[in-house]
């Protein structure tokens, strides 16, 4: 994962994003997908990894994340932004955030490892156990 050196380098405003995020109850944010990438088109979305305060609870953490699309959205004049929280992600988009995104926001040191489960994973064993064990019974 990178980090930002240089904001002009993008096509999206990142020092507006920065802004945003300066007032916002966030840790760290990436930058990922095709902005981060260097292959965003016109119709291309911003996408936004987060990490919220470890105070926040659940309905804080939607709150603050609608807060911060509802910012976005007015400072870089779109509504075509994404926003996740990082600790939610699937492993397969964890996986495309670090290796193709770029710290916008705090530091790489604030971000959840790489192997860390997401809530998201903990389910999905969860109900593999429970899909498992209807099997055995059936």
């Amino acid at each position: 994962m990178e980090e930002i050196d240089e904001a002009d380098s993008l096509a999206v405003d990142t020092d507006a994003i920065i802004e945003v995020l300066d007032d916002a109850p966030v840790t760290a944010a990436v930058l990922y997908g095709s902005h981060a990438r260097g292959d965003a088109t016109a119709d291309s979305d911003v996408d936004l990894a987060v990490v919220f305060d470890d105070s926040l609870g659940s309905v804080e953490t939607t709150r603050a994340r609608l807060g911060l699309i509802e910012r976005l959205t007015a400072r870089l004049g779109t509504d075509d932004i994404d926003v996740v929280p990082l600790a939610r992600t699937h492993a397969t988009l964890r996986r495309e955030i670090y290796d193709d995104g770029i710290v916008l926001y705090g530091s790489p040191d604030a971000l959840p490892a790489m192997d860390d489960p997401s809530p998201a994973a903990d389910q999905m064993a969860a109900f593999d156990e429970l899909l498992t064990e209807i099997e055995r019974v059936v």
